[in-house]
């Protein structure tokens, strides 16, 4: 990843680890968000494997031992209504991957939703922005910048969510005081993605869940899910929403981001999720699903981030100016760099 747009990407050791199978996406589409798009290929196999063993009956990446590493909730349809929830989902995922494999450390990083509405293409070669998108739009963006040596996607002070379909312009912008000039800041920390991979069923999603960080999944997202969640999930043990009715593929139509599960005392399986509606709906904007329903674990991906030019920045190997980033006259911190394997769920 570039720390400006000349720089080719160095990915290091953290993106040698992961890497599996794409697969075809079932048909659908979507009132939320979610255009259901297949994958135009396959990539490589690669040599990863889940690990086997038993997984506990709870597990929460918000509370690991004590400790929370997801970062922040947003809300998709301010300032205005965007079907944006394929971003929302994906970016989340990437956000929270990071902190996991960054051991929770200062800062969060938070990929700029706006960039990735603006510059995520489909199997066509067109932006959709806020009228519906895959989850593999957004990484294969990344990635192809990522491999490219393209500058990667700024994060939220660089252009903050304006919920509405913009020209792909992948920088920070900065104004002067006390004028109406705007400038572009092109030396900037970018973010990419290595690799990513499709996860499906519930004990492969409940796995990549608990080894590598949240994974982003889509499914049907029924007006009672969207306007009765509290209803429904307060009449059942453990506050779960359930709806056991079957529904086709084609009413596939958001994308959210699965943290963990557990099991209710009745001994009920559901999901732990993030929504993309705002912290006032849901349990402050997160759900519990019952497992098996709504087309949850048909189609899931998920990505390995890189953010090498972060580890840059933090090193001290640049520094900050109004203009942009500014490369320093000092050797880099030479502190050997951890390794950033699967097996998180397990490491804490």
């Amino acid at each position: 990843m570039a720390m400006t747009t000349a720089t080719t990407a160095s990915v290091g050791t953290r993106a040698l680890l992961l890497a599996l199978a794409l697969a075809l996406v079932a048909p659908g589409l979507a009132k939320n968000g979610h255009v259901s798009d297949p994958y135009p290929g396959l990539l490589p196999l690669a040599s990863h494997r889940h690990a086997r063993g038993r997984l506990p009956s709870h597990f929460d990446w918000r509370n690991v031992d004590g400790t929370n590493f997801v970062t922040a909730d947003v809300n998709q349809h301010l300032p205005q209504y965007c079907g944006s929830c394929w971003v929302h989902g994906s970016v989340a995922q990437l956000n929270d991957r990071m902190k996991i494999i960054r051991r929770g450390a200062w800062p969060d990083a938070m990929v700029s939703r706006q960039a990735v509405v603006n510059c995520a293409l489909n199997s066509d070669g067109v932006a959709p922005g806020c009228n519906g998108g895959e989850p593999w739009y957004v990484f294969g963006m990344m990635q192809n910048r990522t491999r490219t040596g393209q500058a990667g996607m700024p994060d939220e002070s660089c252009q903050p969510y304006m919920a509405r379909n913009m020209e792909c312009s992948p920088v920070c912008t900065n104004c002067d005081p006390g004028t109406d000039t705007c400038f572009p800041v092109t030396s900037y920390v970018g973010y990419g993605v290595h690799s990513f991979w499709q996860v499906r069923g519930k004990r492969q999603v409940a796995r990549e869940i608990y080894e590598n960080g949240p994974v982003t999944c889509s499914f049907v997202s029924t007006e009672e899910f969207m306007y009765n969640y509290s209803t429904n999930a307060a009449a059942n043990e453990g506050g779960v929403f359930i709806d056991d009715r079957k529904y086709p593929k084609s009413m596939v139509d958001h994308d959210i981001e699965l943290a963990g599960w557990g099991v209710t005392d009745d001994g009920v399986e559901y999901w732990i999720g993030r929504n993309s509606w705002g912290t006032y709906w849901g349990e402050n904007g997160w759900f519990k699903l019952k497992k098996g329903t709504l087309r949850m674990e048909e189609d899931c991906w998920a990505a390995l981030p890189v953010f090498d030019d972060l580890e840059d920045y933090l090193s001290g190997k640049y520094l900050g100016s109004y203009d942009g980033l500014v490369q320093q006259e000092v050797q880099r911190d030479q502190r050997p760099k951890e390794c950033h394997s699967h097996g998180a769920g397990a490491a804490f």
